[in-house]
């Protein structure tokens, strides 16, 4: 009597079961085995790169290296992951070269502006005839004995000699006070004024439109001075520029 409990070698449950077996178990073909070797070599590159690059203290490399871990983070397939590695590395950067786009245009705004003063302060004359007795600049006041910064330039001339407006423009300020005395200030063109200081009369009023050339004031030595001489300065945007760089003819009166 035989007994096979139903395992039979004819049994047809047994030979559908390892006939889906055999189909189920495939061998890999050549093309998944070329990719995976291509990723596991890039991500041996990129793990090596991640090594080499920690080493450098740069916020664009530390960038880099936060964008590799990104990626290494995330479960994408490999094209997304490099296409999402290029855009992390480079969004960086793009916003640098941006950055630095608009600063290259504000510079180029900026020099603009300055060409402009320069333009402007090139057409102004020597507001009076004298000899420059103290340049622009660091020095030491002839007062108090301390070294301080000399937003302008100090014309020896004679007491009461006639000065004159370098520019047209308009007269915004007068005043008398304890360092440059009586002193005229006179708004031009661009962003320019000029001050006009220790003057012993003053001949204009705040609002008046001057000529270049007019008579304005006249030289003295009020407020802080040791002799007759005008404190000539020009600002641009409220900073004090030397005037001997700007107004052709007053290297003359060195």
């Amino acid at each position: 009597m035989e007994r096979n409990f139903g395992f039979n070698k004819n049994n047809s449950y047994v030979n559908r079961v390892r006939s889906s077996k055999m189909r189920t178990i495939k061998k890999p073909d050549i093309k998944t085995l070329e990719n995976m070797a291509n990723q596991l070599i890039v991500s041996a590159v990129i793990i090596l790169l991640v090594i080499v690059l920690s080493s450098i203290q740069n916020p664009m490399i530390a960038r880099v290296i936060t964008g590799v871990k990104w990626v290494v983070g995330t479960d994408y397939d490999f094209k997304t992951a490099a296409l999402s590695f290029r855009n992390n590395l480079f969004a960086g950067a793009d916003k640098e070269s941006q950055a630095a786009g608009n600063m290259g245009e504000l510079s180029g705004r900026t020099e603009a502006i300055d060409a402009q003063a320069a333009y402007i302060s090139s057409l102004m004359i020597i507001p009076v005839e004298g000899k420059i007795t103290s340049p622009f600049g660091l020095r030491i006041n002839p007062i108090n004995k301390k070294q301080e910064q000399h937003t302008g330039i100090d014309i020896a001339a004679e007491n009461g000699a006639p000065i004159k407006a370098a520019l047209d423009g308009v007269v915004i300020k007068t005043e008398n006070n304890d360092q440059i005395g009586k002193a005229v200030t006179i708004k031009h063109e661009g962003g320019v004024e000029t001050l006009y200081g220790h003057c012993s009369e003053i001949l204009v009023s705040v609002n008046d439109v001057v000529k270049k050339g007019d008579h304005i004031a006249n030289v003295g030595d009020t407020g802080q001075a040791t002799s007759y001489h005008l404190h000539f300065e020009i600002r641009k945007d409220g900073n004090a520029i030397d005037p001997i760089n700007v107004i052709p003819d007053m290297k003359e009166l060195e």
